[in-house]
C-alpha cells in the first residue's frame, strides 16, 4: 500500500505541495508551476492525444466505427486480428511517445515523472478507448456517465499495474548473470 501511495505522490504533486510550513503564496506558485509543466507535457504529446481521442470518437460516434467493432465480435479470427492490431497500435503509441519524451532534456530535468508516465498512459488509453467502444454498442449503450466510471477504473488499474511492475523491477534489478 505504501508503494501505491508513492505513485500518486509522484504523479499528483499538487497534493504533495500542500505541506505544512509553506506559505499560501508558495503553494499557489508551486501549483501554477505544476500546471505549466502539465501544459508543456500535453503540448509535447498532443499528436498522440489527438489520435487516441479521435479514434475514440470515431469508434463510438460514427456508424462506420461501430460497424468495425461489431464485425470484430462476429468471428474469432476477426477478433484475433483486431486484438493484434490493437496491441500494435498501443505499442507504437507508447514507443513513439517514449522516443519523443527522450528528446525533451529541459523538461526531463524539471518533470521526469511526467515524461516517464505520459507515454505509458497514452498506450494504456488505446485499450481504454476500445473497451469504451465495446461498452457503447447497442446491447449495453454506455454513454458519458459510464465513460467517467470507466476512466476512473482505468486510472486505478494503471496505478496498480504500474506499482506492481515497478516493484517487480526493483526486486529483480540487482540480479545479474555475471
Amino acid at each position: 500500500m505504501r508503494n501505491f501511495v508513492r505513485i500518486f505522490y509522484k504523479v499528483l504533486p499538487p497534493v504533495a505541495l500542500m505541506k505544512m510550513g509553506k506559505s499560501i503564496h508558495d503553494q499557489i506558485i508551486g501549483l501554477f508551476r505544476y500546471l505549466s509543466l502539465l501544459l508543456r507535457l500535453s503540448r509535447i504529446f498532443l499528436p498522440g492525444i489527438i489520435v487516441v481521442l479521435g479514434t475514440g470518437i470515431l469508434m463510438t460516434r460514427f456508424i462506420q466505427g461501430r460497424d468495425v467493432i461489431m464485425i470484430t465480435l462476429e468471428s474469432e479470427w476477426r477478433g484475433f486480428f483486431f486484438m493484434t492490431g490493437l496491441l500494435f497500435w498501443a505499442t507504437v503509441t507508447w514507443y513513439s511517445s517514449r522516443l519523443i519524451g527522450y528528446n525533451q532534456d529541459d523538461l526531463f530535468t524539471e518533470f521526469p515523472e511526467g515524461l516517464y508516465h505520459a507515454p505509458r498512459i497514452l498506450g494504456f488509453a488505446c485499450f481504454t478507448v476500445v473497451i469504451y467502444a465495446l461498452l457503447a454498442l447497442p446491447p449495453l449503450n454506455w454513454r458519458s456517465s459510464g465513460l467517467l466510471i470507466l476512466i476512473i477504473l482505468q486510472c486505478l488499474t494503471y496505478a496498480i499495474a504500474s506499482n506492481l511492475f515497478e516493484t517487480i523491477r526493483d526486486q529483480y534489478s540487482e540480479c545479474s548473470l555475471i
